[in-house]
């Protein structure tokens, strides 16, 4: 299990490849996880905007999340999976899934499409954490509107 002392290093964000027709190439990807973790890197993830998390529908990102778990519980390397949304709701389906599939932690930002208000970013955190019980989550601090959580960490 991830803990604070042995979540660290530098991750692997592998992009996602795509064939022609804009879908998912799953045997380029599963071939490009696989060179990271013989490469002995400390983790995988995905779902960031390395994995273009905002161009992927629902099914998509089970296909990815399947295929970059395996991959990584193959190779005995941790794995988190970033599960960000433009909507609380979206963010606990997709975190859901991730950690019933075998996500080692899970990766969030805040919604992303319009500004969440100061007095809704804790209870953001709260319900997503909440909703998925004892699985490490990684703060994606994505611009500006990120730097709000300082705010709450003094």
């Amino acid at each position: 299990m991830l803990t604070r002392e042995n979540f660290t290093g530098i991750w692997a964000g592998v992009p996602i490849a795509w064939n022609d027709d804009e879908t998912f190439d799953e045997k380029t990807y599963r071939q490009d996880i696989e060179r990271c973790c013989m490469a002995g890197v400390p983790g995988i993830y995905t779902g960031g905007t390395t994995g273009e998390f905002y161009a992927q529908e629902f099914d998509e990102f089970c296909r990815i999340t399947d295929a970059t778990i395996a991959e990584c519980k193959n190779a005995k390397v941790p794995v988190m999976i970033g599960c960000t949304s433009t909507y609380t709701g979206g963010v606990i389906r997709k975190a859901l899934y991730a950690v019933e599939k075998g996500a080692d932690a899970i990766q969030i930002a805040l919604p992303f499409w319009l500004s969440v208000p100061d007095d809704c970013i804790v209870s953001f955190f709260r319900d997503v954490a909440k909703s998925i019980g004892n699985i490490p989550i990684s703060i994606y601090c994505a611009g500006e509107r990120m730097k709000k959580i300082s705010l709450y960490n003094n």
